[in-house]
């Protein structure tokens, strides 16, 4: 009597009954990678595969062969049917049943659809402490004396679903709490302080594996412009680019690096306008990516047909009450990788000027509607630092025109941007799901004759990236 393959059927059978099922953490982080982040929105990318394993020798549809009475033990059960396969496949489909009896759960349905093979969790918890030196006239506040803070700067918990080869769909989840330029900086329109928000929530319908194209629809970063999600310190081109609305995106994505997109959203409206003005709100982006070759690049131009929708230029004019005035935007971004370098730039526009009752700029006591821009220009290297991956950045941005002092924008508001800015930083894995980083940047305030003060700050920030 040959015993050895039901011992392995029946040991696959145990692992089936027991077994757990868990998406792996991804082993990445922030500060490892040189090419850009999953969060961006500019291009979009076909969602990896999440394999499960699981030992089985049974499937959910009934043994046409008749089910043997029990044994009183596992040992007897094997004897008696160890020469007949047919018997065996009985007898494994009796334990089976067996097992479920002992477990409790023989007479509950099983679902059809394994959510565990399907559902994948992944998020990260920022905590941040800074010190702002003496006086501090950067972006969201205006103390008048040196701060230091300890804070939660973000919470964020993200759920993806894949419903079979051409529906997915996410929702991210966003607590906020404290007072750290990343929270100060976060998103002006909403309230983020102690705050739990649904950060983005969309379905995406695509299957590059038969077609380039996909459509997105929800709660979304639309692709104008191109900028990290959760940073210690927004820079200034992503305070005049991030917008964060409900939309719909039609895109299109080649095997050869080309993509392309087009988005339609429901905006702010215009003052005096109906509700049914909010959808006459647009944009499109196209751009480039080639990471085949010794050098990698990646670049893109947008366009959004009102900042208005600007999330950090919405607050204004939802105090407003509406805006004034369509101004278009432009922006543009480089990236290209070399080795361990990289290097970027990046550029935002207004196409003409604001009302100055939505964003005002100032020059010897003259006011008139402001045209904001700001660029960004910036390296990095990745290396190791006693065996851990390690990365520093440099970064020197500055800004035209984009000092707000409309009369109802407080001393407080982000559009009251500074005139320069340079920034070092450093971050390094500590271990596999755990990153610290470490910032300095040192703001130039735009002159008196422009309503600002014409002093320097210095801000020092220290991160624990806690991502899983």
């Amino acid at each position: 009597m040959k015993l050895k393959p039901v011992f392995m059927i029946l040991g696959g059978l145990s692992l089936a009954s027991s077994a757990s099922y868990a998406v792996a953490p991804s082993t990445t982080s922030t500060v490892t990678q040189n090419k850009p982040t999953a969060t961006q929105v500019t291009t979009l990318t076909p969602p990896a595969k999440t394999k499960t394993v699981v030992a089985s020798t049974t499937t959910n549809k009934p043994s046409a062969t008749p089910k043997p009475k029990l044994a009183t033990n596992k040992t007897a059960l094997i004897e008696q049917s160890a020469n007949d396969p047919n018997e065996i496949k009985a007898e494994i489909v009796a334990l089976d049943e067996q097992i479920k009896s002992i477990n409790n759960i023989a007479d509950v349905p099983e679902g059809k659809w394994n959510w565990y093979q399907h559902i994948r969790l992944s998020g990260l918890v920022n905590v941040d402490a800074s010190h702002w030196s003496k006086p501090y006239f950067g972006m969201g506040t205006r103390d008048t004396k040196s701060s230091s803070y300890l804070s939660l700067s973000e919470a964020n918990l993200n759920v993806d679903a894949d419903f079979g080869q051409w529906i997915t769909a996410h929702i991210g989840f966003l607590y906020t709490n404290g007072s750290s330029p990343s929270v100060v900086n976060f998103s002006p329109s909403k309230l983020v302080n102690r705050r739990f928000n649904v950060w983005d929530a969309y379905g995406t319908i695509a299957n590059f594996k038969k077609t380039p194209f996909y459509l997105r629809a929800g709660e979304q970063f639309v692709p104008f412009g191109r900028y990290k999600m959760f940073p210690i310190t927004q820079s200034f081109a992503q305070i005049l680019e991030e917008t964060d609305l409900p939309s719909v995106q039609l895109g299109f994505l080649s095997k050869k690096g080309v993509y392309a997109s087009i988005f339609v959203m429901s905006g702010e409206r215009k003052k005096g306008h109906s509700n049914s003005n909010q959808l006459n709100n647009y944009g499109l982006a196209l751009g480039y990516q080639n990471y085949r070759h010794a050098v990698g690049y990646n670049f893109g131009l947008s366009f959004l047909s009102n900042m208005a929708n600007v999330d950090s230029i919405r607050d204004i004019v939802q105090d407003n009450k509406g805006y004034t005035r369509d101004v278009g935007g432009f922006s543009a971004f480089a990236d290209a990788f070399l080795g361990p370098f990289n290097f970027g730039l990046r550029y935002v526009t207004a196409l003409k000027r604001f009302s100055a009752v939505d964003y005002q700029y100032t020059h010897n006591a003259t006011t008139r509607g402001a045209k904001p821009n700001a660029s960004d220009i910036f390296a990095g290297y990745s290396f190791k630092s006693f065996g851990h991956h390690s990365r520093i950045h440099l970064s020197y941005q500055w800004t035209n025109q984009a000092y707000n002092t409309a009369t109802i924008v407080t001393p407080n508001n982000v559009t009251r941007l500074p005139k320069t800015r340079w920034l070092v930083e450093y971050g390094v894995n500590l271990i596999r799901q755990l990153a610290l980083e470490l910032q300095f940047y040192q703001d130039h305030d735009y002159p008196k004759s422009n309503g600002a003060t014409n002093k320097e700050n210095n801000v020092v920030t220290a991160r624990l990236s806690f991502l899983f």
